[in-house]
């Protein structure tokens, strides 16, 4: 699970947080594009992300689930990562309806909410394996 924090909605000549964005996602079950799991969105399973060449830039797409693999996107991180969680702190670009434009923004998180059990400590040439416990 991984959860994604910081986008805004401009619409309407104004800015609020972007519910349809911002939230928890699950990976899903089999469900894949371009190799990538498929991410839903919890609490709106109509929502997903989804790992696509978006015009020539390689990125983490959100849009409606019946248009993965597709180009109707709301927002998009570039990221050759396995997993959006790996996009990190980069960058977003949204759809403005206030502009009707592509508009970057910044203090977007995505955050992975299942880190790994294990933790790889490394001393020396040898990396060491640790459960948490």
């Amino acid at each position: 699970m991984l959860s994604i924090s910081g986008v805004m909605l401009h619409y309407k000549g104004s800015a609020q947080p972007y519910s349809g964005i911002n939230g928890e996602y699950q990976r899903s079950d089999g469900s894949v594009c371009n190799n990538r799991s498929v991410y839903i969105k919890v609490d709106r399973p109509n929502i997903a992300m989804w790992w696509a060449n978006n015009d020539g830039k390689i990125s983490w797409c959100v849009g409606p689930k019946k248009e993965v693999g597709k180009k109707k996107i709301w927002a998009y991180v570039e990221s050759m990562g396995f997993g959006p969680e790996e996009a990190g702190e980069r960058p977003w670009m949204v759809y403005s309806y206030n502009s009707g434009k592509w508009e970057e923004q910044t203090g977007v998180e995505v955050l992975d909410l299942d880190p790994p059990d294990d933790v790889i400590e490394e001393q020396g040439e040898v990396a060491e394996i640790i459960q948490k416990s």
